[in-house]
């Protein structure tokens, strides 16, 4: 084979791809969902943690519209297949029955017209839709809208997570709000105090705090203070001791 036929053959090979990448990110995401079709059609906040990991970790735009249509009670499932798609009411047909359109959740692409008895919506409680919120946290900081970026904080604030820390932490330097990126900051304090592994960082996030004695501030240093009472005849070396107790002679 000569070079040129060689070049042509790599072009070709590179168009290919670049043609079927979509499509395999695209099933990967439908096999992803399907897979875990129990624990979103049944899911309780007990249960829904494992798939909402993976749709975390695929990442993408097609994950994020996945979660926000769940969390906002759009998704439906066509009850004989289990496929889950999006719907909105439709004309009755012929006959006087109630139809809805449907379109594919994860592609959007259009599939018609069925009977609205074919098919049934999945209603997540509250305590599900707070961890889906949890899980876009990631996806949203980084939003074109301020408003978004504003709500997704106030999620963030109310259970924030090691795996935020991250996003978080990129979304400070993007944020062009001043507003927005000093409440970031100080998310990311919070986020330090309550799962950091650097004693390093975790200080300097304490000392970031100096001087502010806002009730969020107190409430994220509070546990931190938290102290047990232990017995052991052995002082142990590694551990971070507030003051000796000695029974009969030390008053608690």
């Amino acid at each position: 084979m000569n070079t040129v036929h060689k070049f042509i053959v790599a072009v070709l090979t590179s168009l290919c791809l670049l043609v079927l990448t979509p499509a395999i990110a695209t099933a990967s995401l439908q096999d992803l969902v399907q897979t875990n079709a129990k624990l979103i059609t049944k899911s309780s906040s007990k249960t829904v943690g494992p798939v909402l990991d993976a749709l975390q970790q695929y990442g993408g735009a097609e994950a994020e519209r996945f979660l926000t249509d769940w969390q906002a009670k759009k998704l439906y499932f066509i009850k004989e297949s289990g496929r889950f798609v999006l719907a909105e009411k439709a004309a009755k047909s012929a006959d006087g029955k109630k139809q809805m359109l449907i379109r594919d959740a994860v592609t959007g692409a259009e599939i018609g017209l069925v009977s609205a008895k074919s098919i049934k919506q999945i209603k997540p409680n509250s305590g599900v839709r707070s961890k889906i919120a949890a899980t876009l946290v990631p996806f949203q900081l980084g939003n074109p809208d301020p408003d978004i970026r504003e709500t997704t904080l106030t999620t963030l604030l109310r259970d924030i997570q090691s795996s935020h820390l991250a996003p978080l932490k990129a979304a400070i330097t993007n944020e062009t709000v001043p507003a927005l990126k000093v409440q970031m900051e100080k998310a990311y304090v919070f986020g330090m105090l309550a799962h950091g592994t650097d004693d390093a960082e975790v200080e300097q996030a304490i000392r970031g705090l100096a001087g502010d004695l806002s009730l969020d501030v107190r409430a994220a240093l509070t546990p931190m203070l938290t102290s047990t009472v232990r017995v052991a005849t052995t002082l142990p070396d590694d551990a971070n001791l507030a003051r000796e107790i000695t029974p009969g002679r030390t008053i608690k």
